[in-house]
């Protein structure tokens, strides 16, 4: 055989044996791999039934551990309930020995007494002739003092007002009437008041912002300087006021905001002697009648209610309503 063939077989050989090693060496890299995936999972599956195992375990454990120590309390809180039930009737024991309950039986029927007492002289306080002695003053500053013989004097009863959107001249004059007559300045023919002492009675009966500025009262006009603060007026005193206003409180009731004043009211001309409705300023009511006949004709005149709001222990005029 030739040299040359003899190199071209072994050359075949070799190639054929590195070929044979690298299908071999494929092969067991290709077991390898499938053997750790079928481990890998196989070890999971291990782990996580071990760790359900043991986790499950331990919850038994604690579950007896919370139920041993759940029953030891249960034990003590009867043990503690008992021993002060035994202490309870013990001292209950100690005071009926001592005619204690005897005793406060009778304090408490002397206690209840009292308070019954009282209470039935609270509610006999509140009637209207109390209303009328402790708050009848408020409608003394409730209305106008203007001249009557003008029609201004009778608007606050010609419909229903909130006070808060009257003239505030009108309130000014009602702010006057509660003045404290040391606060007002009488010097010859000229009457003078501070504007801080107006002011402070403004606020007295209203809820709502002061302005200054020049109002009328009865039939005196005082201007306001705003340079001094000063209100002044010349003394002039109201002639041949035949007519004035008739007013009287018919009931006076509260809640927890509000005091409610109802009234009837009426003009009475005095050089005609007849009686006016404030719906009619022109025509009389009633005619040949003195003053003292008001209560004979009640329920011919004007209704009224008065509405102050409650605020910090004061009283604050509201509303004026027109009932009929």
């Amino acid at each position: 055989m030739a040299k040359k063939d003899v190199n071209k077989i072994q050359e075949d050989i070799e190639k054929l044996k590195q070929k044979a090693i690298k299908d071999v060496d494929k092969e067991i890299k290709q077991s390898i791999i499938d053997k750790t995936h079928e481990y890998k999972i196989s070890l999971y599956d291990e782990i996580k039934d071990n760790i359900k195992i043991q986790t499950q375990q331990m919850l038994k454990k604690e579950e007896k551990k919370l139920l041993r120590r759940k029953n030891i309390t249960i034990i003590k809180n009867y043990i503690i309930i008992v021993i002060l039930l035994a202490i309870i009737m013990f001292l209950l024991y100690c005071l009926y020995d001592a005619k204690y309950f005897t005793n406060i039986i009778n304090n408490d029927s002397v206690e209840y007494s009292n308070v019954l007492d009282k209470n039935l002289a609270n509610n006999n306080e509140k009637t209207l002739e109390w209303y009328i002695e402790n708050y009848s003053y408020l409608l003394d500053h409730s209305n106008l003092k203007l001249d009557t013989n003008l029609i201004d004097s009778y608007y606050l009863y010609s419909d229903t007002h909130e006070l808060e959107n009257v003239k505030k001249s009108y309130l000014l004059n009602m702010a006057y009437q509660n003045l404290d007559e040391d606060l007002i300045t009488q010097n010859n023919n000229k009457i003078s008041i501070k504007g801080e002492d107006l002011e402070e009675s403004f606020k007295n009966v209203f809820d709502f912002d002061y302005i200054a500025q020049d109002f009328k009262y009865s039939c005196m006009i005082f201007n306001y300087n705003s340079n001094k603060d000063l209100y002044t007026a010349n003394v002039n005193e109201c002639t041949d006021q035949s007519k004035e206003i008739v007013e009287q409180i018919t009931n006076i009731s509260e809640d927890d905001n509000y005091l409610y004043i109802n009234t009837i009211a009426t003009i009475y001309d005095n050089n005609e002697q007849a009686f006016y409705s404030f719906t009619d300023l022109y025509n009389p009511l009633i005619l040949d009648v003195k003053k003292s006949d008001f209560s004979k004709f009640n329920n011919k005149f004007n209704e009224y209610q008065y509405v102050y709001h409650k605020l910090d222990n004061h009283l604050f005029l509201d509303t004026i309503k027109k009932i009929s």
